[in-house]
C-alpha cells in the first residue's frame, strides 16, 4: 500500500509540473534517425582485395536437405590440411567472449604450412587479422560460412 502511494504521489508531481520542452515545440512531431551501426556489421572487406593464392573448385548441387557436400578431393598440391571432424564436418566455430562484446571464429583441426594457410584465410577474408593459437586460428568477426564455402570449394 505505501509503495502505491509514492508511486501515484509522484505521477501527481510530474503532472502538475511537467518539464517544458525546449528542443521541440508543442504540437511538433519528433522525427530521429539513429543511424548507429554495430562494429560486428561493418563490412570489413577492402575496395581492391588481394586475390587468392589456390584455385577453387566448382560444388555440385547437394541432395541432402542439410546442405553436406562429400569432399571434392583434389588438395594433394595445397600447402596446408584441413582435417573434418569424426562426424565428417568441417572445424570452423564461432565464438562469443566478454559476454558477447567480441566475436571470433575459430578453425581447428589443421596441419602443414600454418602460415601460408593464415595468409590466405586472411585474403579471403579482406585482411582481417588471424591469430594463431595452440591447436587453433582465430579471426576476429564471425566469417563461418564464407570459411566453411571457401575449404568446400578448395575440396576438403
Amino acid at each position: 500500500v505505501r509503495g502505491q502511494q509514492k508511486i501515484n504521489t509522484s505521477n501527481k508531481l510530474f503532472l502538475r509540473n511537467p518539464k517544458p520542452n525546449k528542443v521541440f515545440p508543442r504540437g511538433h512531431k519528433k522525427k530521429i534517425k539513429f543511424t548507429y551501426q554495430r562494429p560486428w556489421e561493418k563490412a570489413t572487406t577492402p575496395t581492391d582485395p588481394e586475390p587468392l593464392k589456390f584455385p577453387l573448385q566448382k560444388l555440385p548441387q547437394s541432395e541432402n536437405p542439410s546442405g553436406w557436400v562429400e569432399p571434392l578431393g583434389g588438395t594433394e598440391h595445397l600447402p596446408f590440411k584441413v582435417y573434418r571432424t569424426r562426424n565428417k564436418q568441417l572445424p570452423v566455430y564461432s565464438d562469443f567472449r566478454k559476454s558477447g562484446a567480441s566475436r571470433l571464429t575459430i578453425l581447428r583441426k589443421y596441419g602443414g604450412d600454418v602460415n601460408e594457410l593464415k595468409q590466405e584465410l586472411s585474403r579471403l577474408l579482406g585482411g582481417a587479422e588471424v591469430i594463431v593459437r595452440p591447436g587453433r586460428m582465430e579471426v576476429k568477426g564471425i566469417h563461418v560460412s564464407d570459411i566453411k564455402l571457401w575449404l568446400k570449394r578448395l575440396g576438403f
